[in-house]
C-alpha cells in the first residue's frame, strides 16, 4: 500500500534547526559588585595610565624637531612584541565597573554644562571619590618629578610640585591631543602651554596654601609640607581651606587651561566642555584638598629647609605623607 509521507514532512518541517550555543568571551572582565571594588578599579586604571603620561612628555621635543611622536610610537611598538599594554588594560578596565558606576557615567556623560554635571557628580559621591583616586598615580608621579628636582638650585617645595604637576599636565595633554589627531609639531606647542600655565597655576596655589598653614597636595607630593611658623588652623578651617585653596584656586583654573587649549589645539570651539570639565575640576580638588588637610600636626618640626625664606614669605618644612598623616589634632 501506499505510505502518506506528507505527515513526515510536516512533522519535520515543525522543528527549528539546531544552534549551537554562543560562544563563552573567557576574556570578559568580571564585573565589579560594589563600590569598593569600584575604587580599586579607579586606582589600577590610574596606574595604568602613568607609561603615557611619562612617553607624552618625552614626545614634546622629539614631535618639536621630528614631526612625529617616536617615543610613544616606540613604546607602542614595544608593547605589541612584549603584550605590556597598560593604556589597552586601563581603557579595557572600564568595563569591571559595576552597574551603579556605569549608569552615574553614562549619566555624568549626558549632562551638560556647569551645573548639571556638578548635579550628577554630588548627586553620585562615589564617582566623585572614584575620580579623584584615579589622579592618584598621576599626582605621585608629579611627586617623583618634583622630588628629582631636590638639591638643583634653590628649589622649594612648593616650586618643585609645581613643576612635577606642570610636567604631568603637559604629559598628559601631548598624549590626549595625539590621539585626537592633533598635528604632532602643533600638540607639542600646546601641551608644552598647558604644562606652563598649570605648572604656575599649581605655584602660585601652592603658595596661598602655604600661607594660610595647610597643605598643598603637589607640595606634600614633592616632599614638602606646611610651611614652618605659620600655625595650623583648626580641623574645620583646615578641611574647608584646603577644599577651596586646592579646587577653586588651582583645579579650577587649570581644568580651564587645559580644556580650552585642548580645544583650540583640535580646531574645536575653544569653550567645547569647557564648564562640564570645570564643574569636576572644582569637585575633585575640593575633595582632595580637604581630604589631606584632615590630618593635624602636634608640632611644627625643624627640619631641612628647601630654601631660605623670602621677605614675607613663609619657609617649607619637608616632611614625608605618612608622618603627616600620623599625626593627631592636639
Amino acid at each position: 500500500m501506499a505510505v502518506d509521507y506528507s505527515k513526515y514532512h510536516s512533522i519535520l518541517d515543525s522543528y527549528e534547526p539546531y544552534q549551537p550555543p554562543a560562544p563563552v568571551d573567557q576574556a570578559a572582565p568580571k564585573q565589579n559588585a560594589s563600590a569598593l571594588a569600584d575604587f580599586g578599579t579607579d586606582l589600577k586604571r590610574g596606574l595604568q595610565q602613568v607609561p603615557s603620561a611619562v612617553t607624552g612628555l618625552l614626545d614634546i621635543p622629539v614631535a618639536a624637531a621630528t614631526g612625529r611622536p617616536m617615543v610613544s610610537e616606540g613604546w607602542e611598538g614595544l608593547g605589541q612584541i612584549t603584550g605590556f599594554q597598560p593604556q589597552k588594560w586601563s581603557d579595557e578596565a572600564r568595563a569591571e565597573y559595576s552597574p551603579e558606576r556605569q549608569a552615574a557615567q553614562q549619566q555624568a556623560a549626558q549632562a551638560e554644562g556647569f551645573a548639571d554635571t556638578a548635579g550628577v557628580y554630588l548627586s553620585n559621591p562615589s564617582l566623585l571619590a572614584g575620580t579623584v583616586l584615579e589622579s592618584v598615580p598621576s599626582i605621585a608621579l608629579g611627586g617623583v618629578y618634583g622630588r628629582a628636582l631636590r638639591g638643583v638650585g634653590a628649589l622649594s617645595g612648593v616650586t618643585r610640585g609645581a613643576i612635577g604637576e606642570g610636567s604631568v599636565m603637559a604629559g598628559q595633554s601631548m598624549n590626549e591631543m595625539v590621539d585626537d589627531g592633533v598635528d604632532p609639531r602643533r600638540a607639542a606647542a600646546f601641551a608644552t602651554g598647558v604644562g606652563v600655565a598649570g605648572g604656575a597655576l599649581g605655584g602660585l596655589g601652592g603658595s596661598l596654601t602655604q600661607r594660610m598653614g595647610l597643605v598643598d597636595v603637589d607640595t606634600l607630593a614633592a616632599g614638602g609640607a606646611r610651611a614652618a611658623g605659620v600655625a595650623a588652623p583648626a580641623l574645620l578651617r583646615r578641611v574647608a581651606g584646603g577644599a577651596v585653596a586646592e579646587g577653586a584656586f588651582e583645579e579650577l583654573p587649570q581644568t580651564l587651561v587645559e580644556t580650552s587649549l585642548g580645544n583650540l589645539a583640535a580646531d574645536r570651539p575653544w569653550d567645547e566642555d569647557l564648564g562640564k570639565n570645570a564643574a569636576v575640576g572644582l569637585l575633585a580638588g575640593s575633595l582632595m584638598g580637604g581630604v589631606v588637610n584632615i590630618p593635624g600636626a602636634r608640632r611644627q618640626r625643624d627640619m631641612t629647609q628647601d630654601a631660605p625664606p623670602q621677605s614675607g614669605e613663609a619657609a617649607p618644612v619637608e616632611q614625608s605623607a605618612l608622618q603627616d598623616a600620623i599625626k593627631t589634632d592636639t
